[in-house]
């Protein structure tokens, strides 16, 4: 909005009280001087970086399609007392000026809050089904200075994902230990990379199984080191872990290895 300025002698206020009777002429004494005044600036709008921001402990029953997507508007349920799938257990935050997602900084952070979030060390969180997703803002979000980013735990396996704790205290929900509908066993499968030997076939431990997760441990160095290194330390460590003759081990691939995944997994033959 603009607004008009006007500086009116005395003579030509009597004009105006005048102008409803007779009018004004040029030989009227004084005039009017109007002018305007600059235009008033329009306020920039405060940019928010919390914009859309979901809140830490919300938990939400997304489908196959929002489970994917990079963003997600659905609102979360009225607590977590009732039946959902996901659980956002950390709202990060970008640097401020970043105009788009940093995936390595999600990635670590994620990671990194995880084992909180469910309670677990990282050498026991390996033997569950438990992994994170995480969403981004949307683009109008991002338009209002949203520089948040969202981690959610799932419970996933084999593209099927299961329905989560019904609590909110996730923390410690898992104190006298995992239950097996969210723990990991195997079954020998086919021989699907032509190496001699069966591959696993992962499954929850409340489905028959033949070798139930036991324990797990880091490999050392930095650089991958191979796939016989790998099975060497595995050979020197899962009987131990494992307590028996008879074990299945598992390492990372050399991709998953170079995103900071360096622990070996022992598994112990059962008769479940």
């Amino acid at each position: 909005m603009s607004y008009r300025h006007l500086r009116t002698s005395a003579a030509a206020l009597a004009c105006g009280l005048l102008l409803l009777i007779a009018g004004c002429g040029e030989d009227q004494p004084g005039d009017i001087n109007a002018e305007m005044g600059p235009s008033a600036a329009s306020p920039t709008p405060e940019l928010d970086p919390l914009a859309g921001a979901p809140t830490e402990g919300s938990c939400y029953r997304l489908n196959a399609s929002q489970l994917q997507a990079p963003t997600s508007t659905k609102n979360p349920a009225s607590d977590c007392y009732g039946k959902h799938n996901t659980y956002t257990y950390l709202v990060g935050m970008f640097p401020k000026g970043t105009t788009s997602a940093d995936t390595k900084r999600v990635q670590n952070q994620c990671q990194k809050h995880l084992t909180q979030a469910v309670g677990l060390a990282p050498a026991k969180l390996i033997g569950t089904v438990f992994e994170w997703i995480w969403f981004e803002p949307t683009t109008a979000q991002w338009s209002a200075g949203a520089r948040w980013f969202r981690c959610d735990l799932v419970a996933r396996l084999n593209g099927k994902t299961f329905l989560l704790p019904e609590t909110s205290y996730l923390s410690s929900e898992f104190t006298d230990g995992v239950p097996d509908k969210y723990s990991r066993c195997i079954n020998p499968g086919k021989d699907e990379d032509g190496d001699g030997e069966g591959d696993a076939d992962h499954l929850t431990c409340d489905k028959p199984h033949q070798f139930r997760f036991a324990g797990a441990f880091e490999a050392p160095g930095k650089k991958y080191p191979g796939e016989e290194a790998l099975k060497k330390m595995t050979d020197n460590r899962c009987h131990a872990i494992a307590q028996t003759d008879t074990w299945w081990a598992t390492w990372p691939y050399e991709d998953y290895w170079d995103q900071g995944h360096h622990l070996l997994t022992c598994y112990k033959q059962t008769t479940s």
